[in-house]
């Protein structure tokens, strides 16, 4: 298991910090597939996402490991279609994926392909991204793909980031490691207690300079 993580933090360096130089979102999305997940929950509105699955998946039967990539909140739909679903790909995994890489790593002589989801969240929607609406999407993922559930992992920006916290603490023993990005995440001794506890991989990235959320959070 240790290895395994070792290996998941390796790839979030590669994966995890945007490309500042690259601030636009795509036109179109090219290079992923736009799904949508029915939710139950009046509160919330169905979630559409980008899906990016490895090249070898339909001709094979084995499990994957899955990235889950959450957006920051400019990156937010306006409605309830996916008519700007193209904004989830101005940062992070789903912008790489659109430039053409195909999510596959070798780190400590494993090669890895992942299965990269990245949900848009609609604005408006009760408390953001609420840890009941994301765990959603984890088990929409469980349900659907072959996933391997001891390694799912998330990584996100800002609003994206804060919300890994959370999740993680409200649903423990489900994630095997984070990389949160900036994110707005108030120091709980609670909270971290939690984290500690889960035995969780995490590694945290903020700008020092980042005059949008503090490092000091």
């Amino acid at each position: 298991m240790s290895i395994m993580r070792n290996n998941l933090l390796f790839i979030f360096l590669l994966l995890s910090v945007p490309v500042l130089s690259q601030n636009q979102p795509p036109a179109e999305i090219t290079q992923h597939a736009i799904k949508k997940i029915s939710v139950t929950n009046p509160d919330y509105s169905d979630i559409y996402y980008l899906e990016h699955l490895p090249a070898d998946y339909e001709a094979s039967d084995k499990t994957y490991p899955v990235l889950i990539f959450l957006h920051g909140a400019s990156e937010q739909s306006e409605d309830t279609t996916a008519q700007n679903i193209n904004l989830v790909a101005t940062w992070g995994p789903p912008r790489y994926i659109e430039e053409g890489n195909d999510m596959t790593f070798t780190a400590n002589g494993t090669t890895e392909s992942f299965i990269v989801i990245s949900p848009q969240l609609q604005r408006g929607t009760p408390d953001n991204w609420s840890a009941d609406y994301l765990n959603d999407v984890v088990q929409h993922i469980l349900a659907t793909y072959r996933a391997d559930p001891d390694r799912i992992c998330m990584t996100g920006l800002s609003m994206g980031g804060g919300t890994i916290y959370n999740y993680t603490v409200q649903h423990p023993n489900i994630l095997a490691a984070i990389a949160p990005v900036s994110s707005g995440w108030p120091y709980n001794p609670y909270m971290v207690r939690r984290l500690v506890a889960d035995r969780l991989a995490i590694w945290a990235f903020h700008g020092q300079d980042d005059t949008s959320i503090s490092v000091e959070l």
